[in-house]
């Protein structure tokens, strides 16, 4: 508990039901099973390529046996010049991610699907908006006049939800700067 009576603690705000693993934070097993693709010219300042990643992984309480849960993730990029030398460069991604439970188990409320930050939707809180299914899309254009200089413009949209039923166009949270 803080000491500061103008914020309330976090577990009179939140409950076990609301917030599951707030209250008691079982141990795990985990182990993740990843597939990339990268044909990017350059991790860092890329002009061309794709990268493309899926991943599988498994949470196993050991210690509660109130937390079995599984994370498919799914992430592509793709990066095509429009000029010679890469001086103007557009580029998309697409992700998506889903966190479920089996049976009467429940995901913690720290290993939840998430929308915000800059690998999902930038200019938007890093972790702000979490659920068990989540998607992002984005679209950039960056223009490097000089090898160690460059200016980007992007819009970002995404949205998390309980289910991937619950996804709307209209709900998405948008995000763009430069």
């Amino acid at each position: 508990r803080g000491e500061d009576r103008n914020y309330p603690s976090i577990d009179d705000l939140f409950s076990d039901v609301t917030a599951p693993g707030l209250l008691a934070q079982p141990d795990f097993l985990h182990a993740t099973v990843t597939g990339e693709i990268d044909y990017r010219d350059s991790g860092g300042n890329t002009t061309r390529g794709g990268f493309y990643r899926m991943s599988y992984g498994l949470w196993n309480d050991v210690t509660l046996n109130a937390y079995d849960f599984h994370r498919i993730g799914v992430e592509a990029m793709q990066f095509v010049p429009l000029t010679p030398g890469g001086t103007h460069v557009v580029s998309g991604r697409i992700g998506a991610a889903a966190v479920n439970s089996w049976g009467d188990g429940r995901v913690p409320f720290y290993f939840l699907a998430y929308v915000g930050g800059r690998d999902t939707v930038r200019s938007v809180a890093e972790y702000r908006y979490k659920d068990h299914d989540a998607l992002w899309l984005s679209g950039e254009y960056k223009w490097s006049p000089k090898p160690f200089l460059s200016l980007s413009a992007f819009a970002d949209i995404g949205q998390v939800s309980p289910d991937w039923h619950a996804l709307r166009a209209r709900d998405m949270q948008t995000a763009y700067g430069v």
